[in-house]
């Protein structure tokens, strides 16, 4: 279905014996106005004609549509004719094909058969606007529901699309509403998070036209190249853009099980070169939430453990084996870190049993936030109401004292075993 006007195309003198109206095109491509704007080919899916009455007559027969092109037609025949007066003319655009850019398009038609004017100016103007069709979504949410994504490169990321038809090159620029996320949360936290700045978000657009990677900030981006998108074919711009987080960022600001909420603002604008001289830009709002889910985990990193008495030394000062990097702890919600044994003794293939007690789980020199404790089968604490954290690494130590020694005495030498069990949990 094409764009269709009925128009005064000419006249027929008073009392003429019409019978055969010819008509062409002066050129086989439209004049553009401003001359920058690109030529319209007057291919032939373009412009139809077709004479629809001549003095008030309505054409019931002799009336031959034709496609417009530089060569004369006819599109008014009839064996003998006594018609004058005002030639009235359908013109047919069809868009199909053809990207249409806002300004004039114009040719000269040449008609012969006594029709005056017998040049007339055929001018096809496009108006100029860009139209917004599908919105960008009211919310753009990235989830962070596992470790692994902290631990990526890329983070989290979400996809953002709209599009909009336009008669004028445009432009797609972003802009966040605030410099900063807020946070809300219903889980556990020991003190609310820093406000996190909104550059640790980045942006880019897909596609041909795509600009480069920004980092999100409270002034205006273009997501586009600076050339911007041409007007093409179809005059609908298809746009798809992608928010992300690097895992190093969400692993450094977004530890905090909750929800990180910004509003942000895209913008479709027209280039500043192209025509008209003014149009107004069109806005889509929309938010972006950054859900981070209350995740916990714990991995012994090497579950052999070995304390050796071997020597009177070992008797007089006690043993200790030091384990470093021996537990790896992750929570996006405060936790505790709870050690127990699996049972009251230490026991060996011949059933002879050492007290587990006699065994002290501490940090090793220089590792903080460590509670030592005398290992039961008792769950005890050794980490309490410690912030979220994703990889934090324990280097511990299992030591038997000196005072201990005592109760490994008279014990048949041989190997002494219990399962030791960590376990994170919620303060």
């Amino acid at each position: 279905m094409g764009y269709v006007v009925n128009l005064n195309s000419g006249a027929s003198p008073a009392l003429s014996l019409l019978s055969s109206v010819n008509v062409k095109a002066a050129s086989t491509t439209l004049t553009p106005t401003p001359a920058t704007l690109p030529a319209l080919a007057l291919a032939p899916n373009l412009i139809n004609m077709k004479v629809t009455s001549i003095g008030g007559v309505n054409i019931l027969s002799g009336a031959n549509p034709i496609i417009l092109s530089s060569v004369s037609q006819n599109i008014y025949y009839v064996a003998v004719g006594l018609l004058s007066g005002t030639m009235l003319v359908d013109y047919t655009v069809s868009p199909i094909g053809v990207a249409w850019a806002a300004g004039s398009y114009a040719t000269t038609l040449t008609f012969t058969g006594s029709i005056t004017p017998p040049t007339p100016t055929l001018t096809l103007n496009v108006p100029a606007y860009i139209t917004l069709n599908t919105l960008v979504p009211a919310t753009t949410t990235l989830n962070v529901n596992s470790f692994a994504i902290f631990r990526s490169v890329a983070g989290v990321s979400a996809v953002s699309g709209s599009d909009y038809f336009t008669t004028v090159p445009t432009l797609l620029s972003l802009r966040a509403s605030s410099g900063t996320f807020a946070f809300t949360t219903t889980q556990p936290y020991n003190q609310l998070p820093a406000a996190n700045s909104v550059n640790l978000m980045g942006a880019v657009l897909s596609g041909t036209y795509a600009g480069a990677a920004i980092n999100l900030s409270a002034s205006d981006q273009l997501l586009t190249a600076a050339t911007g998108i041409p007007v093409i074919i179809t005059n609908k711009s298809i746009l798809s853009s992608t928010l992300s987080i690097s895992g190093a960022n969400l692993k450094s600001n977004f530890v905090q099980a909750g929800t990180y909420t910004v509003p942000v603002v895209y913008t479709v604008s027209k280039t500043a070169s192209s025509f008209p001289a003014t149009l107004a830009s069109q806005t889509m709002n929309s938010s972006v939430q950054v859900n981070v889910s209350n995740l916990m985990e714990l991995i012994v990193q090497d579950p052999s453990v070995t304390l050796t008495v071997n020597t009177t030394a070992n008797y007089q000062q006690g043993v200790t084996t030091t384990k470093p990097n021996h537990v790896k702890v992750s929570s996006t919600v405060p936790y505790n870190v709870t050690v127990k044994a699996s049972s009251s003794v230490l026991s060996s293939s011949g059933g002879i049993q050492i007290p587990v007690g006699v065994i002290t789980i501490e940090g090793m020199t220089g590792q903080t936030g460590i509670t030592p404790v005398v290992l039961s089968a008792n769950p005890q604490t050794i980490i309490s109401s410690a912030n979220p954290i994703v990889d934090r690494l324990l280097n511990l130590q299992y030591r038997i004292p000196s005072a201990q020694t005592s109760n490994l005495l008279n014990k048949t030498a041989g190997s002494y075993n219990t399962t030791i069990t960590y376990t994170i949990v919620a303060p």
